[in-house]
């Protein structure tokens, strides 16, 4: 389970080591976990007053003060996140209210097997995965300029790297690439399951209706369940890297699209505006599957750079 590490700010820095470290909320928690737990103690207060519903009353204080005791035992009021190149390690330092006071974990260089930074919202974040997982989200909130610093001299100092040379501006920009083509392919890859989990499904419930009001099977039916499964073993084609398959997700986008809009009457001037409008759609489909094909291409003209060491 990955650690929140929330409005994280840089404390302080130098050519080895970056210490990052969050706003002190040591009484912002345990205000916060007053309040939530007011309503169970006054209720169980209120329960007590009648004879045979004291042990209840008990049970709701207790377990209103099992809230708080919970909430101070497990909810860091402050985190520390210490990068240091020198020793080739990321500590992540938390401060309790109950238990033990400072909690810590490090990873190795060596264990990190990459660091992304991502934007949601007004949030800036850089997820750090340890063996593929994500062991931490440092949070920076709206300090962009923060954010890509660190993120810049985490993926230095990961690969070994000076900050500030040449060297480190091209590997980055490397790894920058490799994961732009890499989200192209896996941007196909999930729209692609997308269509063929929904085309199957409405043919699924199109069989099933046909077969209750006409015992028969409509030609929308039958296209909803072919082209479900089309796009189905295309996304596996596209998780495999295998090209033919995203032309085969082209040509069904586009000779569907024209299916339908040959059967709106569209085609004679007698169809909706809706039926050319999804030509636009249509078009930002064949783009997404496009990229993912020149992504497909570049990887197969360069090597897989190598993992975070």
């Amino acid at each position: 389970m990955s650690s929140i590490m929330p409005f994280l700010r840089i404390e302080n820095e130098t050519p080895s080591k970056l210490h990052l470290v969050s706003a002190d909320r040591r009484w912002v928690i345990i205000i916060l976990g007053l309040l939530a737990i007011s309503p169970l103690v006054c209720l169980g207060v209120l329960i007590m007053s009648g004879e045979e519903t004291r042990l209840i009353g008990v049970a709701f204080i207790l377990i209103g003060l099992l809230s708080i005791f919970i909430t101070l035992f497990f909810a860091p009021y402050k985190s520390e996140v210490i990068i240091n190149s020198g020793m080739r390690t990321i500590n992540n330092v938390r401060h309790y209210w109950l238990g033990e006071s400072i909690r810590e974990k490090s990873w190795p260089y060596n264990e990190i097997t990459d660091v992304n930074f991502l934007k949601q919202g007004f949030a800036n974040l850089i997820d750090v995965k340890a063996n593929k997982k994500i062991v931490m989200r440092l949070n920076f909130g709206g300090s962009v300029k923060e954010a890509k610093h660190a993120h810049y001299l985490m993926q230095s100092w990961l690969k070994g790297l000076a900050p500030e040379s040449d060297a480190a501006a091209t590997a980055l920009q490397e790894m920058a690439d490799e994961k732009q083509i890499q989200q192209s392919l896996k941007n196909a890859e999930k729209m692609l399951n997308y269509f063929g989990g929904f085309s199957l499904l409405g043919g699924l419930l199109g069989f099933f209706t046909d077969q209750a009001l006409t015992s028969t099977i409509s030609i929308a039916t039958i296209l909803g369940l072919a082209t479900g499964i089309l796009y189905l073993a295309c996304g596996f084609g596209a998780k495999r890297k295998i090209e033919a398959a995203l032309w085969i997700a082209i040509v069904t986008v586009l000779a569907e699209r024209l299916y339908w809009f040959i059967v709106s009457g569209s085609l004679s001037g007698d169809g909706n505006w809706s039926a050319w409008v999804t030509w636009i759609f249509a078009i930002f489909v064949v783009s997404t599957l496009w990229q993912a094909i020149r992504s497909i291409r570049t990887m197969e003209e360069n090597p897989v750079y190598e993992p975070l060491a």
